[in-house]
């Protein structure tokens, strides 16, 4: 089957009402990333839509958390945040001998005497600290570790093929990210994230100081720029996202059970559809969207219809293989669809 292409370059994905984050019109691309379910690890998604390398899709994910505006400002910040730490005067047993370092803990000390063989001048004290393993503390470090990691991401590729401009900013806020995680009072502190550690930040008095900590965690989540995803969607791409799309709208409004998308070893999954993206190598199956027995496609760059069809039907096997140069025709198609859909176990 072949039908023209469809001349917008964005969707209006408010319709598909399995992502409450997609609204108004985003191109393709960008509805599709956001229609990833929650959670996801963002290398693994880029992977999955725009078959890349895993050492690219670390490259790229790394490069843009560390350019975007959420993580200069946690930078800019983060010296006046480590200035003024939220802290606690604790206490921590210590052994000591010849002298009394605090409150004595004789429990302790008789325990400890007995296995030295009982000298009198051993003791062990609880002696006062300052004590910077607070949750505030905790999701700042996981912050900056975040920064430390997409660097180390960052410096995957070879330095010569990738050097531009925004990976020697990258590298360098990496660099900057380490100095401060390496900070003596952040030194002891456990990152973390967690829903309990962030709810006990978004209730403490110190949020003021700690808000662009927050602000900097659904950056860390889904850290691709619509710069970005549009950049790496070339024509094609950006054209089977929106055939996707397209399957998933109109497998929704017949009431299939479309699961929220989810990128699973280099394939993009949503209940029976799975997109394989042509640059996905060394994948088992064949690159396109499937839908149980049908395998669906765009047209090759090569804008040559007839060649297109005879290259998806050599590559679909046992699948029915049909290209679509329209998203409108997708819906004439509903019934093959749906069919093929409600097929799947």
């Amino acid at each position: 089957m072949s039908v023209r292409l469809a001349s917008s370059d964005t969707v209006d994905a408010t319709s598909l009402s399995m992502a409450s984050e997609v609204t108004g019109p985003v191109s393709p691309s960008e509805a599709v990333w956001k229609l990833i379910d929650h959670p996801f690890r963002p290398i693994d998604a880029a992977r999955a839509i725009f078959g890349l390398t895993p050492a690219a899709a670390r490259h790229v994910v790394g490069r843009e958390l560390l350019n975007s505006d959420e993580a200069l400002r946690l930078l800019d910040e983060t010296p006046d945040m480590i200035r003024y730490l939220r802290n606690q005067l604790s206490y921590r047993n210590i052994r000591s001998v010849g002298a009394v370092l605090g409150p004595i803990q004789w429990q302790a000390t008789i325990t400890a005497r007995a296995a030295a063989g009982f000298p009198e001048d051993l003791f062990i004290c609880a002696a006062p600290y300052r004590d910077f393993d607070l949750p505030e503390n905790r999701v700042l470090a996981y912050a900056l570790k975040r920064l430390v990691d997409a660097g180390r991401h960052v410096n995957l590729l070879d330095r010569e093929s990738f050097d531009d401009e925004r990976v020697t900013e990258a590298r360098a806020r990496a660099r900057q990210a380490l100095s401060y995680l390496e900070h003596r009072s952040l030194i002891g502190v456990k990152p973390k994230n967690d829903p309990g550690t962030i709810r006990k930040l978004e209730r403490s008095t110190d949020l003021t100081t700690y808000q662009t900590v927050l602000d900097f965690l659904p950056r860390a989540t889904r850290p691709l720029s619509q710069r970005a995803i549009n950049h790496l969607s070339d024509r094609r791409t950006a054209l089977q996202h929106k055939v996707l799309l397209a399957v998933l709208a109109t497998l929704m409004r017949e009431g299939v059970n479309v699961r929220p998308l989810q990128p699973l070893n280099g394939v993009l999954v949503g209940g029976p559809v799975e997109y394989r993206h042509p640059g996905s190598r060394g994948l088992a199956g064949a690159h396109g969207i499937r839908i149980g027995e049908i395998l669906i496609d765009v047209p090759d760059v090569h804008g040559d219809p007839t060649g297109s069809i005879r290259r998806l039907g050599s590559r679909s096997g046992r699948l029915t293989p049909f290209i679509v140069e329209s998203v409108e025709h997708v819906n004439s198609l509903s019934h093959r669809l749906l069919e093929s859909a409600r097929a799947e176990p």
